[in-house]
């Protein structure tokens, strides 16, 4: 499933799929290139004034595929198939989140049994030195760290996961629920956003904290870092604009909880992008790294990185980083690619080598996909 795309109407799903993508596949840079007063037409628009857009050099040395890290331990918590893998970095440690996550075992080669329900979440802990740990019950079975609640229900709503952060010792996670529906992409959102927080000093014990319209965004952040000015800043896209802007909203650590803290940037961090993005601080290169997937209808297999000095941004043009080479269908956005994150904790080099995750709609037997990007600077 694809978490960023929040349609209420097929009508409202076409604008929002196709204004945006439009424009990045024509290169909005180009298109309007002959404006004679671009940047204040950018700055009208909210695009990011092109003289403040910061240049870097970086170099893409080399890409591999590599094994993923977590693929014994999702065998031992019998998960089959899942998505997501979005890091929250703790103290030596980092937990990953997943979304809907389907349990069984293998009967043989490309032969799964599935158990009768899946869980729609599930978390890993994971260290530079050993494979990880998912959340299990008695019976060492993957379980869901966001349960239902109330009147939600498997059969009707689903509870994803995003981003957060660790602080006094405690992990949060945001997450979105939405509700299982037969228009294209099998759900609809309900502006439903949510923040969980673990007991302290651990990763296994979790409760909700906060929820729905009172946060400024109607999805979910999937990455949450710490600016050197002491604020969290808190990545998420306004798809309440035609050109899918990366909005940051910025909050004191110790005000996480209190969702009338936050404050939305009046300056977009990036635009034209679509999706989920990943933004980490990388050693080696001194500044942060965005990932994020090009558009869904002109660019929908390739994966770029963006670079600021700054955690508010703006960031830099698009460098392609990996194309994939699996089908791609229009029809119904089978292969398209989805949840490109990056994994500090399996960095290494200080982050001249970093490891990326990415997943396809509609694969087969669908597990995050790793890649490994040597940089140099």
């Amino acid at each position: 499933m694809i978490k960023q795309i929040k349609p209420k109407t097929n009508f409202s799903l076409f604008l929002v799929l196709l204004i945006p993508n439009v424009l990045f596949a024509m290169d909005i840079d180009r298109f309007l290139v002959s404006l004679e007063k671009k940047d204040l037409i950018n700055s009208f628009l909210g695009l990011i004034v092109e003289k403040d857009r910061p240049d870097f050099n970086f170099k893409i040395q080399e890409v591999r595929p590599v094994e993923l890290p977590w693929s014994n331990s999702m065998s031992q918590a019998k998960i089959l198939f899942q998505d997501g893998g979005c890091e929250i970095a703790g103290n030596n440690e980092s937990i990953l989140t997943f979304g809907d996550s389907f349990l069984g075992a293998w009967k043989g080669k490309d032969i799964p049994e599935y158990f009768p329900k899946g869980i729609c979440n599930s978390i890993l802990i994971a260290t530079k030195s050993g494979n990880g740990q998912f959340l299990t019950d008695s019976k060492q079975i993957g379980k869901q760290f966001i349960p239902l609640e109330g009147e939600e229900t498997w059969e009707r709503h689903r509870i994803w996961p995003g981003g957060g952060g660790f602080i006094n010792n405690r992990y949060y996670v945001f997450f979105e629920r939405v509700v299982l529906s037969e228009n294209a992409w099998g759900f609809s959102n309900e502006n439903f956003v949510g923040l969980m927080r673990s007991e302290k000093n651990s990763w296994k014990t979790w409760e909700r904290v906060a929820i729905s319209s009172r946060f400024p965004f109607k999805s979910p952040p999937f990455s949450v870092v710490s600016g050197k000015d002491g604020w969290l800043y808190c990545y998420f896209i306004d798809l309440t604009s035609p050109f899918s802007f990366v909005r940051t909203a910025r909050v004191k650590p110790e005000e996480i909880e209190n969702p009338k803290a936050y404050f939305v940037l009046p300056k977009a961090a990036a635009d034209g992008i679509y999706g989920q993005v990943s933004v980490v601080w990388n050693e080696y290169l001194q500044c942060f790294v965005m990932a994020h997937i090009g558009s869904a209808i002109g660019d929908p297999k390739r994966i770029y990185f963006r670079y600021s000095r700054k955690a508010e941004g703006p960031f830099s043009p698009p460098q392609k980083v990996f194309e994939d080479r699996e089908k791609f269908s229009h029809s119904d956005w089978s292969g398209m690619l989805y949840c490109p994150f990056l994994h500090p904790i399996y960095f290494s080099g200080d982050g001249k080598r970093m490891l990326l995750t990415y997943c396809r709609v509609k694969e087969k037997f669908g597990i995050p996909h790793a890649i490994e990007v040597t940089v140099d600077r």
